[in-house]
């Protein structure tokens, strides 16, 4: 099955460990989906290559692959703002019945 393949690099993004790349490993996913949709491919993946990339929360899509190359890692940014709150899914949360999650929980291990 045909697929799109584009990197981090090709949006900017820098591995040398200091730069913060969570702009442009945003705009890699919706670029690369974007060219996917152009290609008529049904899936695309994102890669990261060998270095330090560091970056604060981003988004997967649907039918996207992110694949870490050895030599590649991905670090946490240190600056809370890459972090934005994150709504809670449906059936999540206060409720009429109950506070904060849904019933049954699983244990973590």
């Amino acid at each position: 099955m045909p697929q799109t393949r584009c990197t981090v690099a090709d949006f900017g993004a820098i591995g040398d460990g200091e730069t913060d790349n969570t702009d442009a490993f945003r705009a890699a996913v919706r670029g690369c989906e974007v060219q996917a949709r152009r290609a008529r491919h049904e899936r695309f993946e994102l890669a990261v290559p060998p270095g330090r990339w560091v970056t604060g929360a981003f988004n997967l899509t649907s039918h996207m692959r992110l694949s870490v190359a050895r030599g590649a890692v991905v670090l946490a940014a240190t600056d809370p703002a890459r972090y934005p709150p994150v709504r809670a899914p449906a059936g999540w949360g206060v409720t009429r019945d109950a506070c904060c999650v849904p019933w049954p929980t699983t244990p973590f291990p």
